[in-house]
């Protein structure tokens, strides 16, 4: 189902594949991260942060629960680098740039921009390379709200190719995945002696997306 990428007594990462769930959903089937991971390590494996089902890549998950409140503090005060890969709709011609458009959740579990209701929201981002109608683009969200890159990629006008919440749904449907790719977390170890980092390789797909699309 998934490759560890990493493990010692306190920390597991995980290299999370597209269209798996990191947590048991309302219709358990026992295929998610965590339920897995529980089978074959035992019930003290706690969930730290979420990658969104469609999104692949680097997955953080605590062995005990008093790293699973580190872990979560690091989160919560913006101390966790993170590095993402996507494949966008359309041409961004703005090689460096922010986004900072606020995000509230709406109905249906969809979240969107809202300046006057939603939480602060920023994502840094840099262009990569470009194919006829799309744009690789790497991604540094420096807040963590969900769906927060999707939301922000389909505000600019460059959805996430085969994203089928955030964006065509027509167009998504022709897409066996959601072309978002976690690649990179980097966090400082306990004590701040040295840091944990851990990457995924960009998948295959993403290069070969832009020789067609």
């Amino acid at each position: 189902m998934f490759r560890v990428i990493y493990e010692d007594e306190n920390i597991i990462a995980v290299d999370k594949p597209p269209g798996v769930a990191v947590i048991p959903e309302r219709k358990p089937d026992g295929s998610d991260i965590i339920t897995e991971l529980r089978r074959v390590r035992g019930p003290s494996v706690y969930a730290v942060h979420r990658l969104d089902k469609p999104v692949s890549g680097v997955l953080l998950v605590a062995k005990n629960r008093l790293f699973h409140r580190y872990l979560n503090k690091l989160f919560e005060e913006r101390k966790v680098h993170k590095h993402y890969i996507a494949v966008v709709h359309g041409r961004v011609d703005q090689k460096r740039g922010t986004i900072s458009a606020p995000i509230r959740r709406f109905g249906s579990g969809r979240m969107g921009v809202d300046f006057n209701r939603g939480k602060r929201s920023v994502t840094h981002f840099k262009v990569l390379a470009y194919g006829r109608e799309c744009t690789m683009m790497a991604l540094f969200p420096t807040t963590g709200r969900p769906h927060q890159l999707r939301v922000h990629l389909y505000h600019i006008g460059h959805p996430v190719v085969g994203d089928k919440m955030y964006g065509e749904r027509a167009t998504a449907l022709i897409h066996d995945r959601t072309y978002l790719h976690c690649m990179r977390l980097k966090l400082p170890k306990p004590q701040g002696q040295d840091f944990y980092s851990f990457k995924s390789s960009v998948p295959p797909e993403f290069r070969a997306i832009l020789r067609y699309l």
